[in-house]
Protein backbone atom coordinates (compact mmCIF):
# COMPACT_ATOMS: atom_id res chain seq x y z
CA UNK A 1 0.00 0.00 0.00
CA UNK A 2 1.06 3.60 -0.85
CA UNK A 3 1.05 6.49 1.01
CA UNK A 4 -1.11 7.91 -0.90
CA UNK A 5 -3.89 5.34 -0.37
CA UNK A 6 -3.06 5.18 3.08
CA UNK A 7 -3.57 8.81 3.44
CA UNK A 8 -6.74 8.73 0.68
CA UNK A 9 -7.91 5.89 3.46
CA UNK A 10 -7.35 7.75 6.70
CA UNK A 11 -8.96 11.05 4.71
CA UNK A 12 -12.52 8.89 4.75
CA UNK A 13 -12.50 8.65 8.05
CA UNK A 14 -11.35 11.56 9.52
CA UNK A 15 -14.99 12.51 10.98
CA UNK A 16 -14.99 9.15 12.67
CA UNK A 17 -11.51 9.84 14.02
CA UNK A 18 -11.68 13.25 15.49
CA UNK A 19 -15.25 11.49 17.04
CA UNK A 20 -13.20 9.42 19.01
CA UNK A 21 -10.81 12.63 20.40
CA UNK A 22 -8.13 11.69 18.13
CA UNK A 23 -6.71 14.96 16.24
CA UNK A 24 -4.19 13.79 14.34
CA UNK A 25 -5.18 13.31 10.83
CA UNK A 26 -1.82 13.11 9.22
CA UNK A 27 -0.64 9.94 9.10
CA UNK A 28 2.28 7.99 7.39
CA UNK A 29 2.21 3.94 6.12
CA UNK A 30 4.85 3.26 8.89
CA UNK A 31 2.50 4.01 11.38
CA UNK A 32 -0.14 2.05 10.30
CA UNK A 33 0.32 -0.30 13.02
CA UNK A 34 -0.25 2.30 15.77
CA UNK A 35 -3.57 3.63 14.18
CA UNK A 36 -4.65 0.68 14.96
CA UNK A 37 -3.41 0.03 17.98
CA UNK A 38 -4.92 3.39 19.48
CA UNK A 39 -8.54 2.34 17.34
CA UNK A 40 -8.07 -0.96 19.56
CA UNK A 41 -7.34 0.69 22.73
CA UNK A 42 -10.22 2.98 22.45
CA UNK A 43 -13.22 0.79 21.07
CA UNK A 44 -12.02 -1.59 23.44
CA UNK A 45 -10.92 0.42 26.89
CA UNK A 46 -11.61 4.85 26.14
CA UNK A 47 -15.00 4.52 24.82
CA UNK A 48 -16.68 2.62 27.94
CA UNK A 49 -14.24 3.83 30.53
CA UNK A 50 -16.79 6.09 32.06
CA UNK A 51 -19.03 3.49 32.33
CA UNK A 52 -16.29 1.23 33.24
CA UNK A 53 -15.15 3.42 36.23
CA UNK A 54 -19.08 4.42 37.59
CA UNK A 55 -19.47 0.18 37.53
CA UNK A 56 -16.23 0.13 40.26
CA UNK A 57 -17.42 3.08 41.90
CA UNK A 58 -20.49 1.08 42.39
CA UNK A 59 -18.47 -2.10 43.36
CA UNK A 60 -16.19 -0.21 46.18
CA UNK A 61 -19.35 1.92 47.90
CA UNK A 62 -21.08 -2.13 47.98
CA UNK A 63 -20.72 -4.17 52.10
CA UNK A 64 -16.83 -2.06 52.74
CA UNK A 65 -15.62 -1.94 49.57
CA UNK A 66 -17.43 -5.06 47.76
CA UNK A 67 -14.49 -4.40 44.91
CA UNK A 68 -11.79 -6.18 46.87
CA UNK A 69 -13.77 -8.72 48.11
CA UNK A 70 -13.95 -9.61 44.54
CA UNK A 71 -10.40 -9.04 43.28
CA UNK A 72 -8.98 -11.25 46.90
CA UNK A 73 -11.18 -14.28 45.40
CA UNK A 74 -10.88 -13.87 41.64
CA UNK A 75 -11.56 -17.07 41.54
CA UNK A 76 -15.30 -17.54 43.09
CA UNK A 77 -16.36 -14.59 41.12
CA UNK A 78 -15.20 -15.52 37.58
CA UNK A 79 -17.78 -17.46 36.22
CA UNK A 80 -19.93 -14.06 36.92
CA UNK A 81 -17.47 -11.36 35.45
CA UNK A 82 -15.78 -13.83 32.63
CA UNK A 83 -17.56 -15.57 29.56
CA UNK A 84 -16.67 -19.25 29.67
CA UNK A 85 -18.62 -21.29 27.17
CA UNK A 86 -19.25 -24.50 28.69
CA UNK A 87 -21.79 -26.83 26.88
CA UNK A 88 -25.02 -27.42 28.91
CA UNK A 89 -25.03 -30.72 30.50
CA UNK A 90 -27.80 -33.27 30.86
CA UNK A 91 -28.37 -33.12 34.92
CA UNK A 92 -28.17 -29.09 34.52
CA UNK A 93 -30.43 -28.65 31.78
CA UNK A 94 -32.71 -30.96 34.00
CA UNK A 95 -32.16 -28.39 36.75
CA UNK A 96 -34.01 -25.35 34.83
CA UNK A 97 -37.39 -27.35 34.82
CA UNK A 98 -40.30 -27.54 36.90
CA UNK A 99 -43.10 -30.11 36.23
CA UNK A 100 -46.65 -29.16 36.22
CA UNK A 101 -48.35 -32.94 36.65
CA UNK A 102 -52.09 -33.58 37.54
CA UNK A 103 -52.67 -35.34 40.80
CA UNK A 104 -51.77 -39.02 41.45
CA UNK A 105 -54.61 -41.41 40.26
CA UNK A 106 -56.23 -37.86 37.91
CA UNK A 107 -56.93 -39.36 34.11
CA UNK A 108 -54.44 -36.84 32.96
CA UNK A 109 -51.35 -38.63 35.16
CA UNK A 110 -50.39 -41.62 32.99
CA UNK A 111 -50.31 -40.08 29.91
CA UNK A 112 -47.90 -36.79 31.64
CA UNK A 113 -46.08 -39.58 32.87
CA UNK A 114 -45.92 -41.09 29.33
CA UNK A 115 -44.58 -37.80 27.93
CA UNK A 116 -41.59 -37.21 30.59
CA UNK A 117 -40.66 -40.58 29.96
CA UNK A 118 -39.98 -39.53 26.51
CA UNK A 119 -38.64 -36.27 27.32
CA UNK A 120 -36.01 -37.45 29.49
CA UNK A 121 -35.14 -40.12 27.12
CA UNK A 122 -34.90 -37.19 24.83
CA UNK A 123 -32.60 -35.14 27.12
CA UNK A 124 -30.24 -38.52 27.25
CA UNK A 125 -29.71 -38.92 24.12
CA UNK A 126 -29.31 -35.46 23.02
CA UNK A 127 -31.05 -35.89 20.03
CA UNK A 128 -31.89 -32.48 19.88
CA UNK A 129 -29.16 -30.04 21.11
CA UNK A 130 -30.18 -28.62 24.61
CA UNK A 131 -29.36 -25.68 23.69
CA UNK A 132 -31.80 -25.38 20.97
CA UNK A 133 -34.74 -26.33 23.44
CA UNK A 134 -33.34 -23.87 25.97
CA UNK A 135 -33.66 -21.15 23.21
CA UNK A 136 -36.90 -22.29 22.49
CA UNK A 137 -38.41 -21.92 25.77
CA UNK A 138 -36.53 -18.84 27.35
CA UNK A 139 -35.24 -17.14 24.01
CA UNK A 140 -31.71 -17.42 25.15
CA UNK A 141 -29.36 -20.24 23.99
CA UNK A 142 -27.43 -20.36 27.76
CA UNK A 143 -28.13 -19.97 31.13
CA UNK A 144 -27.56 -16.46 32.07
CA UNK A 145 -24.49 -16.44 34.85
CA UNK A 146 -26.95 -15.06 37.11
CA UNK A 147 -29.48 -17.68 36.02
CA UNK A 148 -33.29 -17.46 35.37
CA UNK A 149 -35.27 -15.52 37.78
CA UNK A 150 -37.46 -18.94 38.31
CA UNK A 151 -37.24 -22.09 36.80
CA UNK A 152 -39.50 -23.36 33.50
CA UNK A 153 -42.36 -24.88 34.08
CA UNK A 154 -43.77 -27.70 31.77
CA UNK A 155 -46.97 -27.82 31.41
CA UNK A 156 -49.22 -30.30 29.74
CA UNK A 157 -52.11 -30.42 27.03
CA UNK A 158 -54.29 -33.04 24.88
CA UNK A 159 -54.30 -33.82 21.53
CA UNK A 160 -57.42 -33.32 20.11
CA UNK A 161 -58.85 -35.73 17.30
CA UNK A 162 -57.82 -35.11 13.53
CA UNK A 163 -55.37 -32.39 14.91
CA UNK A 164 -51.47 -32.41 15.32
CA UNK A 165 -50.60 -29.71 18.34
CA UNK A 166 -46.95 -29.06 18.87
CA UNK A 167 -45.26 -28.03 21.43
CA UNK A 168 -45.06 -24.65 22.01
CA UNK A 169 -43.85 -22.07 24.89
CA UNK A 170 -44.03 -18.62 26.43
CA UNK A 171 -40.80 -17.21 26.65
CA UNK A 172 -41.91 -14.42 28.81
CA UNK A 173 -43.74 -16.19 31.26
CA UNK A 174 -40.97 -19.36 31.17
CA UNK A 175 -43.77 -22.28 30.19
CA UNK A 176 -43.41 -24.75 28.07
CA UNK A 177 -46.48 -26.90 27.31
CA UNK A 178 -46.04 -30.51 25.80
CA UNK A 179 -48.58 -32.89 24.63
CA UNK A 180 -50.04 -35.67 26.64
CA UNK A 181 -49.51 -39.57 25.55
CA UNK A 182 -47.45 -39.40 22.94
CA UNK A 183 -47.20 -42.62 22.05
CA UNK A 184 -43.45 -42.84 21.06
CA UNK A 185 -40.25 -42.00 21.36
CA UNK A 186 -39.95 -41.11 17.69
CA UNK A 187 -43.01 -39.54 17.28
CA UNK A 188 -42.50 -37.00 21.12
CA UNK A 189 -39.13 -36.66 19.36
CA UNK A 190 -39.86 -35.50 15.76
CA UNK A 191 -43.15 -33.22 17.17
CA UNK A 192 -40.54 -31.10 19.66
CA UNK A 193 -38.19 -31.27 16.65
CA UNK A 194 -39.99 -29.81 14.55
CA UNK A 195 -41.43 -27.30 16.76
CA UNK A 196 -38.00 -26.56 17.85
CA UNK A 197 -35.98 -25.87 14.09
CA UNK A 198 -39.61 -24.44 12.54
CA UNK A 199 -40.19 -21.25 14.74
CA UNK A 200 -39.15 -17.90 13.47
CA UNK A 201 -36.98 -17.61 16.33
CA UNK A 202 -35.48 -14.40 17.67
CA UNK A 203 -34.06 -12.61 14.61
CA UNK A 204 -30.37 -13.92 15.77
CA UNK A 205 -27.54 -14.24 12.80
Amino acid sequence: MSQDEFQDGVQEVTDFLLDLGIAKVKWSVQEKALLVQVLCEHLAINRSKASLDQFVDGLKSVDMDFLETIKSDSLLFEKVFCFVEVGLMPNDFRRLFNYSLSPVGANNRDGEELTLLWWEEMIDKETIPLSKILEFCTGADEVPPLGFDRKIEIKFFNQESGLRRFPYTSTCALDMFLPRAVESFDEFQELVSQAVFDTCGFGKI
